[in-house]
C-alpha cells in the first residue's frame, strides 16, 4: 500500500512538473532558447 502510493504520488507530481514546463515553454520563449545554450 505505501510502495503503490508512493508511485502514485511520483507519477501525479512528474505529470505536474512535466505541465508546468509545458506551460513555462508556451509562455516564455527565452526558455529554449537558454536550453539550446547549454
Amino acid at each position: 500500500m505505501s510502495l503503490s502510493g508512493r508511485v502514485a504520488r511520483g507519477a501525479s507530481c512528474g505529470w505536474t512538473m512535466a505541465a508546468v514546463r509545458r506551460e513555462g515553454n508556451r509562455r516564455k520563449p527565452l526558455f529554449p532558447r537558454d536550453l539550446s545554450r547549454e
